[in-house]
């Protein structure tokens, strides 16, 4: 009797120690197969890492490469439509005005072609497809990340020399601006507006 209560209990014994040594074998393969799958999530986001740097340098040199094309062509033409101004106006002023007078009007036919290729000038802040010329009484409007979808602020922008200073509708721009005196509103038209208006402000003098 007692020996068949020793096999019993060997016999629980022995099955005791295979579901531990199940257990911990269990245990030491979800460690390893955790470990695995850390590593190929950290190498997987590594890979995304390096595709998606990949992706925005090729997108930025591509960009930078069309602004440099752009900046090439809008200058070109900038050079030779204020030429032909220049020439037009010698030719007509030429008997009746100063050699200094030619020289500032060179200086000002200078200032509106830097003007309007300041933006694609490698020292121009923003990007050129964010601004937008007006020339009087303030040179841009920076939409500051339009371009790329992210809006960050509107930037009223003037461009001076270093001797030259703003004006008094300029100042009074500025202040307002500083005082947050800036707001937002729409204008919504419609055809029956065009109807009775156009008629009125085109043949008025008539």
């Amino acid at each position: 009797m007692d020996q068949q209560i020793s096999l019993v209990t060997a016999f629980w014994i022995a099955v005791g120690a295979i579901v531990l040594s199940l257990i911990i074998s269990s245990a030491r393969l979800d460690r390893a197969v955790s470990k695995r799958m850390a590593e190929w999530e950290g190498r997987r986001l590594e890979t995304e890492r390096a595709r998606l740097e990949l992706t925005a340098r090729r997108e930025y040199e591509l960009q930078l490469r069309h602004a440099q094309k752009d900046f090439e062509l809008h200058a070109k033409q900038l050079a030779k439509d204020h030429e032909v101004l220049l020439r037009q106006w010698k030719s007509e002023y030429a008997g009746a005005i100063r050699q200094d007078a030619i020289a500032r009007s060179k200086a000002v036919i200078a200032g509106r072609v830097a003007e309007n290729i300041a933006p694609f000038l490698p020292s121009f802040p923003f990007n050129p497809k964010d601004a937008r010329f007006l020339g009087n009484p303030i040179d841009f409007v920076i939409f500051d990340g339009l371009d790329r979808g992210e809006l960050t602020e509107i930037v009223f922008l003037e461009m001076k020399t270093e001797s030259s200073r703003l004006s008094a509708r300029q100042k009074e721009i500025r202040e307002a601006i500083e005082d947050a005196r800036v707001s937002w509103q729409e204008l919504r038209l419609t055809a029956d507006t065009f109807d009775k208006a156009l008629p009125e402000v085109l043949f008025e003098d008539i």
